[in-house]
């Protein structure tokens, strides 16, 4: 059964309602345009319907999660829109009335290009979220929708060297407000970052900095707060065979520990998305590589034990 799990949530980008009476998500492809659907089952799993097709002209090739706003409707990214390699789109869907809406066109210098990640939906009822190129850097931005108004902000442009650049995964919040995320480029040696971000004063402090080597580098995925407190990532690459590494991050005190490194055969390789903490405490991934088969590989992680 946890298997069956982790292939939903590798192969489709899921959204799970509060009430649990219904699983919604996103595939990146396929559908009646080819662009990608909206789809929902009921609680168990079972009985699989399409509810809309999407276009390429109304935003194409989503790759995240669909997030529940504070008015009931369901929001998310395209990766693309209106033209191949286009920009990609944040849109709003009504379970109630089946309608997609537009509601921001990612446009380069202005918002960013192709967002990669889900938006975040954070204490303050904002939707937060990354795209992945694009702002005045060309390197990606972090942004600010209030789904009451229809109102995009941008915060911040990620310049390269200072703050990191691209990235392809989400935000996470902690309980003092702060925002938290990865990019897979950039900073001191080009290997990504992990950063902070404090909504109050939109202000984004680089935390650490990965080595491509010992620490790991270009992650394409996003942090996750396990029940210790801490935060727990991959990345593509680095480590002895240099076929990614799962690490551990203190916020507390920017400390950094490497877990494991990935090695093809015994435990995968290249991880591409983000770990997954489980109702047994225990955390969950996948690899895009590696295993005895060469094919996708699932593991497990320790329990984090909640001191």
């Amino acid at each position: 059964m946890k298997y069956f799990l982790l292939f939903l949530f590798f192969l489709f980008q899921i959204f799970i309602s509060q009430a649990q009476s219904s699983i919604w998500g996103v595939t990146s492809s396929g559908g009646g345009n080819g662009a990608g659907v909206i789809f929902k089952m009921d609680g168990s799993g079972n009985n699989l319907k399409l509810e809309y097709d999407l276009t390429r002209y109304d935003g194409d090739y989503p790759k995240a999660d669909l997030v529940k706003g504070p008015d009931g409707k369901l929001y998310g990214m395209t990766s693309a829109c209106c033209t191949f390699n286009g920009a990609g789109v944040l849109f709003q869907y009504d379970p109630a009335t089946s309608t997609y809406t537009r509601k921001h066109y990612f446009d380069d210098t202005l918002s960013g290009l192709n967002p990669y990640g889900s938006l975040l939906l954070a204490a303050d009822g904002m939707f937060y979220g990354m795209a992945c190129r694009g702002g005045i850097y060309k390197n990606g931005v972090l942004f600010q929708y209030n789904p009451t108004t229809s109102t995009y902000t941008k915060k911040i442009d990620f310049d390269g060297s200072g703050n990191g650049s691209l990235p392809y995964g989400s935000l996470i919040q902690t309980p003092d407000g702060k925002m938290y995320g990865m990019t897979s480029t950039g900073g001191a040696n080009d290997y990504g970052v992990i950063f902070e971000y404090d909504p109050s004063t939109s202000t984004l402090v680089k935390k650490f900095d990965f080595d491509g080597t010992t620490t790991g580098g270009t992650s394409h995925g996003s942090l996750v707060r396990a029940i210790d407190g801490m935060f727990y990532g991959m990345t593509g690459n680095g480590g002895a065979s240099d076929l990614g590494v799962l690490f551990k991050f203190d916020p507390a005190n920017d400390s950094y520990t490497k877990i494991l490194e990935f090695n093809d055969t015994t435990n995968g390789s290249s991880p591409y998305g983000s770990l997954l903490q489980a109702a047994d405490g225990y955390l969950y991934g996948v690899t895009s590589a590696g295993g005895l088969i060469k094919m996708e590989f699932c593991f497990s992680l320790i329990r984090p034990l909640l001191l």
